[in-house]
């Protein structure tokens, strides 16, 4: 269940005032709160949908092209930004011997050992069906090489 669990506290410091005036206009209060906080979750949720791929839980394609474009505003004093493309070969082959399945277990595989092996700093994206992208914030060529 996508609830929100939470307690909303109103005070009056004058004696009586929620008899006075009724508790309708506060429970009210309370019920858009609620809806507004479960919206939030449900929007944050949603955000995280798209910026992670199912499968394999890297990025996913859309946050890396995102991420590439704001390299573009990068310059000369920035931190260079080492960038790999992977290719699993012959995948179909995987596939066709071991089925869909297989090939999703695969894929999920080589994402954990990418993270495993990558800086915290570092990110891992699924590019496509078999293909990732890694970027390496402050590593020039000579150190994406070494990592590749």
């Amino acid at each position: 269940v996508d609830e929100q669990r939470g307690i909303f506290v109103l005070y009056a410091d004058v004696p009586g005032y929620f008899d006075a005036v009724g508790v309708g206009l506060f429970e009210a209060l309370g019920i858009l709160l609620s809806s507004v906080l479960s919206q939030t979750a449900r929007t944050a949720q949603l955000a995280e949908a798209v910026r992670t791929d199912a499968l394999t839980g890297a990025f996913s394609r859309s946050h890396a092209e995102a991420l590439h474009r704001s390299l573009y505003r990068v310059g000369p004093a920035d931190r260079p930004v080492g960038l790999l493309m992977l290719d699993l070969d012959h995948f179909k082959r995987i596939n066709d011997l071991h089925g869909h399945a297989g090939g999703d277990r695969v894929l999920t595989a080589t994402a954990a050992v990418l993270k495993a092996a990558l800086r915290r700093a570092d990110g891992i994206a699924r590019w496509g069906g078999e293909e990732f992208v890694v970027w390496l914030p402050g590593s020039d060529a000579a150190g994406a090489a070494t990592v590749a």
